[in-house]
């Protein structure tokens, strides 16, 4: 590849059925670990209050989760991408990163950690670079226009296309990945 493709994306959260199963998997996932913690705690006692509490703490997370999305984020976040000869760039879109910025100014005024915690962890994930070393698996979904890299164990990136990018990337993405496995849907 001699030169690099650029381009941004508006991503629907909501209606995005890969941005809601992710955000499911990460709640739910939460939810399963917090259940395990309480189980060790509890001794393994009194299962159905732990179900209890796990089944009231992943609603209370999933309505808060998509609340917020659907207010502050206006379901949609813009992302960056940028592909060339050594990988694979996601960057974060200026709203969400100024909004990362005043989570964190608000947190560091009211002097509580948990806020500013939060915020440094959300500043550290605006960019990510994906090597294509690291990458053993590429998924094509070309209604969606969405490419979901993977390496051998978990996904690490997905890419979302424009309709008039797609086929380019999808390109640049097979060219850069002889040996992996390259699957279409």
């Amino acid at each position: 590849m001699s030169e690099g493709l650029e381009w941004r994306v508006d991503v629907p959260f909501l209606t995005n059925s890969y941005m809601v199963m992710d955000l499911l998997f990460v709640i739910i996932g939460s939810a399963v670990g917090l259940g395990v913690i309480l189980f060790l705690i509890m001794g393994g006692e009194d299962l159905f209050a732990i179900l209890e509490i796990l089944v009231l703490a992943a609603g209370a997370l999933i309505v808060l989760t998509f609340l917020v999305i659907g207010v502050v984020f206006l379901n949609s976040v813009e992302l960056v991408f940028k592909i060339d000869a050594e990988g694979v760039r996601c960057d974060l879109g200026e709203y969400a990163s100024n909004l990362n910025r005043l989570a964190w100014m608000v947190g560091s005024i009211s002097h509580r950690v948990n806020p500013v915690g939060s915020s440094f962890i959300a500043m550290s994930r605006e960019s990510t670079f994906t090597p294509w070393g690291d990458i053993r698996k590429a998924v094509f979904d070309g209604k969606k226009r969405v490419i979901s890299l993977s390496s051998a164990r978990r996904l690490l990136l997905r890419v979302y296309c424009t309709p008039q990018n797609y086929d380019n990337v999808a390109e640049a993405v097979e060219e850069m990945l002889p040996d992996a496995e390259l699957k279409r849907i």
